[in-house]
């Protein structure tokens, strides 16, 4: 299970002139709505997360409803930063405050502290 020690979460909309903001506790696994330090609360490498905040993707609710997914969903893209390297996360949805995507299979795993 993927644990973010630091989740370097870029949510970039062209649209939107705010810069998106997430909150420490911001980003969950989408079947428990953990955070990540918190007991089975960890992302798995290939699993559904949800990111939550502000300014972070359209106003109406954007969905993905082709193959393959893309990394882009109506402008909102989400790159996680782990061990020195980024990663494109699949959005399956956007809108301004809430994400939910899926996680690379390529992400390290790394143990986080609360």
């Amino acid at each position: 299970m993927t644990r973010f020690a630091l989740l370097s979460l870029a949510a970039s909309v062209a649209l939107l002139a705010q810069q998106p903001f997430v909150p420490l506790d911001g980003v969950v696994n989408s079947a428990n709505y953990l955070p990540g330090c918190a007991p089975n609360g960890g992302i798995a490498q290939g699993s559904f997360f949800a990111v939550f905040g502000r300014d972070l993707g359209p106003t109406a609710l954007a969905t993905a409803n082709a193959f393959p997914l893309q990394t882009t969903l109506d402008g909102a893209a989400i790159r996680v930063a782990m061990s020195g390297a980024a990663f494109d996360a699949w959005p399956l949805y956007a809108n301004s405050t809430q994400l939910g995507a899926i996680l690379p299979s390529a992400v390290p795993t790394l143990a986080m502290a609360c």
